[in-house]
């Protein structure tokens, strides 16, 4: 075998290890990615559920409102808004406990199969006509991913002593997502 041979050999050699390492790190990085959502979901009337509303953070624990429009564009990769169905699922197969968490008020549900809980804060909405925040701390409004007419949209309502899983309501209003896998 000549130098030449050697060289292309040893050339395709490192081609391979380096398609390997490659590969390597794309399934690392895809086991991290699958570690990290599991760990920020929790499954609750056969969904898995994300811990808290998207947008939070320390500055607005409840997380941010959004137009049902905004909401269908803001839902991150691998994640969805859930259904009108589903929602009526979560009602349907949990018990539903007004509480206050960590200074929040809000709903608590807990699964009926497998105990599993998942906080929804009493987020209130934002106005449509002024923009005002209301009922922060009172009532809890979350949109479906479900759509009523060319107007309305489907969402979760609730409040310290009820829990109404299918409304419908005018689309401009601002309501925090719960997004679901």
């Amino acid at each position: 075998m000549n130098t030449l041979e050697l060289q292309q050999r040893l050339d395709k050699q490192i081609k391979r290890k380096e398609k390997v390492e490659r590969a390597i790190e794309r399934t690392q990085g895809e086991i991290k990615e699958l570690k990290s959502k599991a760990a920020n979901t929790i499954q609750v009337a056969g969904l898995n559920w994300a811990l808290c509303n998207l947008g939070t953070d320390l500055d607005t624990p409840h997380g941010r409102h959004y137009t049902f429009d905004e909401a269908q564009k803001a839902i991150p990769d691998g994640w969805r808004l859930p259904t009108f169905d589903e929602f009526k699922q979560l009602h349907d197969r949990t018990t539903h406990e007004w509480i206050n968490r960590d200074g929040l008020n809000g709903m608590l549900f807990t699964d009926t199969d497998n105990g599993n809980e998942i906080f929804f804060p009493a987020a209130g909405h934002r106005d449509y006509t002024d923009g005002a925040l209301l009922a922060v701390g009172t009532q809890g409004v979350y949109w479906s991913s479900s759509i009523g007419n060319a107007t309305y949209g489907l969402y979760l309502n609730f409040h310290a002593g009820y829990v109404y899983p299918q409304l419908d309501t005018n689309r401009m209003y601002g309501f925090p997502l719960r997004c679901v896998q």
